[in-house]
C-alpha cells in the first residue's frame, strides 16, 4: 500500500509539496514542484536517501521546471539503507519502489492525465529501466545520465518507452556498457556522448546533461498520449 501527505499548493499555479510514500513497510521521502497544469512530470530515481538535497539535482529539477516540466526529486533508499551500501545496487528493489511512486503520482487528480517520464544517473538509471522493462510499465521516456546500465541487463530488451543514454567519453568502461545497452534495446533509443576529459559529475559536464535530457523528455512528453 503506498500513501503520501503532501503540502498544500503554495499558488493557485504552482504546486510545491514534500512526499512521504509508504512502500513495502519503508519510508521513501521526495520533493515535487510543478505548475500546474504541467506540459509532463519527471520522476528523478535517485539512489540514495539524500539526493533530493543535492545541489545539482535540484539545478537540474529547477531547470525542467523552468521549461514547464513538472519534476520529482525521489529518494529511492532510506537513511538506513544508505548507511548499509549494498541496497544501492539492489536495482530490484529501487525499480519496485519507483514504479509504486509512479503509480500512485498517476492516480492524483492534477496528474491523471499528465505523461511521466523517469530520470536517472548510476544506478538510479539502472533501476528506471529495470521499471520500465516490467510488463505493464507505461512511462512515456527514460533518460540515463552516466547509468550503471550493466546492472539491469536482463530487463534491456523488454524497454518499450523512447531512452536517451547519455555517456562520457572519458569513462570508457561505462561508454563501452551503454553502447551495448543500445544495441541490446527494442526501443527507440540514442546515446550521446559528451565529448569530454572531465567526468560528467562536474558541473560544467552536468550542465550539458541536463541540457540532454530536458530537450529528450520535452519532445517525448509533448508527444505522448494523454
Amino acid at each position: 500500500m503506498t500513501s503520501v501527505r503532501t503540502a498544500v499548493p503554495d499558488s493557485p499555479a504552482r504546486l510545491r509539496s514534500s512526499l512521504t510514500i509508504d512502500v513495502c513497510g519503508v519510508t521513501l521521502t521526495g520533493d515535487l514542484f510543478t505548475p500546474l497544469p504541467p506540459d509532463g512530470l519527471v520522476i528523478f530515481a535517485l539512489a540514495s536517501s539524500g539526493g533530493r538535497y543535492d545541489a545539482g539535482n535540484v539545478l537540474a529539477a529547477r531547470r525542467f521546471n523552468d521549461a514547464g516540466l513538472g519534476t520529482v526529486l525521489l529518494d529511492l533508499l532510506t537513511p538506513a539503507e544508505d548507511l548499509e551500501r549494498a541496497p544501492a545496487h539492489d536495482i530490484e528493489l529501487m525499480a519496485t519502489r519507483l514504479a509504486a511512486a509512479d503509480q500512485w503520482l498517476r492516480r492524483r487528480h492534477w496528474s491523471a492525465a499528465t505523461p511521466i517520464g523517469w530520470c536517472g544517473t548510476g544506478s538510479g538509471a539502472a533501476a528506471a529501466l529495470w521499471a520500465a522493462g516490467e510488463p505493464g510499465a507505461d512511462v512515456a521516456a527514460i533518460v540515463s545520465v552516466n547509468g550503471q546500465v550493466a546492472l539491469a541487463p536482463e530487463r534491456l530488451r523488454a524497454v518499450r518507452a523512447p531512452t536517451l543514454l547519455v555517456a562520457g567519453v572519458s569513462d570508457t568502461q561505462l561508454l563501452d556498457a551503454n553502447r551495448v545497452a543500445q544495441r541490446r534495446l527494442r526501443c527507440p533509443v540514442l546515446l550521446d556522448v559528451i565529448a569530454s576529459a572531465r567526468p560528467l559529475d562536474d558541473p560544467s559536464e552536468r550542465h550539458l546533461a541536463t541540457d540532454l535530457a530536458l530537450r529528450w523528455l520535452r519532445h517525448r512528453l509533448s508527444s505522448a498520449e494523454r
